[in-house]
């Protein structure tokens, strides 16, 4: 059947292009960026800043359940069937945030959000890219994870000055259409989400029955939610999802130890997101996925202890730019280790848990890590834990090889 294919030529790095631009929007703007609004919706409502932030959380849970369900609805509907109308929800929803003012309705918006913009994100973006390539898998895989890391960090700029000049109730019309304009190009762009329904090849020629960079074969593998190879993974993904939270915690911190470099701190980090994304995609082609997510951990790891350290701003900044090793295990590696121990077959069944599992650790560490400094009143355990996660973070990824070459 492959000989009856074309050659794809170009095409798989132009549905990479419109990938970014989803990804950009249903992470990048409306996750990433979302922490601008706390203090000044909160304040101007009169709420805890945690009531209003806890929609966020509602968000992320959503997001994470409804991560089970994509591949189901991209088998049954085709994929522009699917997009359109969760762009249109995913607009309106964002929009209608800037004229709710109760708890209740941001919770319900933030419901509505978490379930649209997951069909246009991580989920959707990584089954299309895996079928889509063949060779260079996680290139494009961490190209399209990056570009969340680049809308975070201009988009949290843009729309901070929005509403110091617009309001936050007109801000939000300000992502709601920022949202729109960058998915908006995926729309018209003929791409279905295999290439075989096009009668094309994936990027590198018809698959093969491959052996992976690290030596296993991928086919070899049997997916279930009772392998200890996906246990491992999944477990993973919990235990960055935590680690990644603590940034939130880097201006904080900063200030507890009489620094005022917090938001630099933070800029570093973003920094740090975008260069390890794309990082880890290219050593992931060169060393196999396994050995990749291992050195993103350590150098997450490393970044961690020079932040503990404090006391001198360059050790601190650049524990900061080693910080986004977590963002690339935790946005690329949660895609490339299911597709390299089961394999491009598996992988529709193999990945959704495990994005699933990172979504709800992200969501709980959310609040965890505040509950940890307001019991000790200090950063310091929060940040050894967070050090204690990474290490075991490796461990979990030398387990998950290792059961998957016996």
């Amino acid at each position: 059947m492959d000989r009856e294919l074309k050659q794809s030529g170009n095409k798989p790095w132009l549905v990479v292009a419109v990938c970014c631009g989803m990804v950009a929007a249903g992470l990048g703007l409306s996750l990433n960026a979302a922490g601008v609004f706390y203090a000044p919706v909160a304040d101007d409502l009169g709420m805890m800043r945690g009531t209003f932030s806890l929609h966020m959380t509602v968000f992320s849970l959503v997001t994470a359940f409804t991560t089970l369900l994509v591949p189901a609805f991209m088998r049954k509907f085709p994929y522009k069937a699917i997009l359109i109308p969760s762009l249109a929800v995913a607009v309106v929803s964002t929009f209608l945030m800037g004229r709710v003012s109760t708890p209740l309705a941001f919770y319900i918006l933030g419901a509505i959000r978490g379930f649209s913009t997951c069909l246009f994100a991580m989920a959707p973006a990584n089954l299309i890219v895996g079928s889509w390539f063949n060779t260079s898998a996680g290139t494009a895989t961490s190209v399209v994870m990056a570009s969340s890391g680049i809308a975070g960090a201009l988009g949290s700029m843009a729309f901070s000055s929005a509403i110091a000049s617009l309001g936050w109730r007109n801000a939000y019309a300000v992502v709601a259409l920022a949202i729109l304009l960058l998915v908006r190009p995926a729309v018209p762009v003929p791409f279905p989400a295999t290439t075989d329904a096009e009668g094309l090849l994936p990027y590198g020629g018809a698959r093969e029955a491959t052996t992976t960079k690290a030596g296993s074969s991928s086919s070899d593998v049997a997916f279930s939610y009772t392998n200890p190879t996906f246990l491992c993974i999944a477990l993973m993904g919990v235990l960055m999802a935590f680690v990644t939270s603590i940034a939130q915690h880097f201006p904080g911190y900063a200030e507890s130890i009489g620094l005022v470099i917090g938001a630099t701190m933070t800029s570093v980090a973003m920094v740090g997101n975008i260069l390890m994304k794309l990082g880890i995609g290219v050593l992931s082609d060169r060393v196999g996925a396994p050995k990749a997510t291992i050195a993103m951990c350590a150098l997450c790891v490393a970044g961690l202890v020079l932040v503990l350290m404090g006391g001198s701003v360059p050790l601190m900044l650049a524990g900061s730019l080693l910080f986004g090793g977590s963002y690339a295990v935790g946005a690329v590696s949660t895609s490339l280790l299911p597709r390299h121990f089961f394999g491009n077959e598996q992988f529709d069944r193999a990945y959704p848990p495990v994005a699933m599992a990172s979504n709800v650790g992200a969501a709980v560490s959310m609040s965890a890590i505040g509950f940890v400094y307001d019991a000790t009143h200090s950063y310091a355990l929060a940040f050894v834990l967070c050090i204690a996660l990474g290490v075991a973070s490796i461990a979990t990824v030398v387990l998950a090889d290792k059961f998957a070459r016996k």
